[in-house]
């Protein structure tokens, strides 16, 4: 029986590996002071250098010597850890700190922190459905895998329009049930693609649509400088301002 389930597992990866999905991940070491660079080391213990041009670290906080000066300075006070769970073992008063300062920044009530933006975003979405029943929920042919996990899991009805087809869109919309609330799920900024969202737009859709209480929901807001005592750079980023909820990488605001 023992066999049987290796074999199993086996076969599993065998296919994988045929399907050309089998990821094999990069093994590196970054270098202090020499961002984007880093090390590659390779299956045989021999490394050369590389140019890490994917990172989230978009300006290269994570080798600023005030950050690292910081992030020493609480290793020594507190050691290294969180020990366990807010529900556990409490919440860090660093971490508490910051979301103060998080929705400060972004002129909120109040702010969470969460362990990364693919999770930020996944638990959000997936939550809508339980606060709003009936939910229809209308995501972007090209959104983020965090985003299409967290729309999946809210098991409510979903429509997929082509990327940025706002004609599209509000055809969806004008065929769903007029007294479903609706939630229009995109990117402000689409990672994979390097594009943009048409936010003024998308969020014009909804009015016309019906009178239900609609939702729109956006990612990564920050890159449209909107604190809420700074105003928006165009018309349309105020228009989307005030018409959207913002789920935010990693936070929810």
């Amino acid at each position: 029986m023992q066999r049987d389930h290796e074999n199993a597992f086996r076969r599993a990866v065998d296919q994988i590996r045929l399907e050309g999905r089998y990821r094999v991940f990069a093994d590196i070491l970054r270098e202090r002071g020499r961002f984007p660079h880093a090390r590659l080391r390779m299956a045989d213990g021999s490394a050369r250098e590389i140019v890490v041009w994917c990172s989230n670290d978009y300006l290269g906080q994570g080798q600023n010597e005030k950050v690292l000066r910081a992030a020493h300075e609480a290793i020594d006070a507190v050691g290294v850890g969180a020990g366990g769970t807010r529900n556990i073992s409490g919440t860090t008063s660093y971490h508490v700190d910051l979301e103060r300062e998080l929705a400060q920044l972004h002129g909120k009530e109040a702010a969470l922190l969460f362990t990364s933006g693919y999770v930020s975003n996944e638990a959000t979405l997936s939550t809508f459905s339980k606060l709003f029943a009936n939910l229809w929920i209308f995501s972007d042919a090209l959104n983020h895998a965090s985003m299409i996990d967290g729309i999946t899991k809210a098991r409510c009805q979903k429509q997929v329009f082509r990327h940025n087809d706002m004609a599209h869109l509000e055809e969806l919309l004008a065929a769903a049930p007029s007294n479903a609330p609706k939630l229009i799920a995109f990117e402000s900024v689409y990672s994979m693609e390097g594009d943009t969202a048409p936010i003024g737009a998308s969020s014009k859709s909804m009015p016309r649509s019906s009178g239900a209480r609609n939702i729109g929901a956006v990612s990564e807001p920050q890159m449209m400088n909107c604190p809420a005592r700074s105003p928006p750079p165009t018309a349309a980023a105020t228009s989307a301002t005030c018409r959207t909820m913002s789920i935010t990488s990693p936070m929810l605001i």
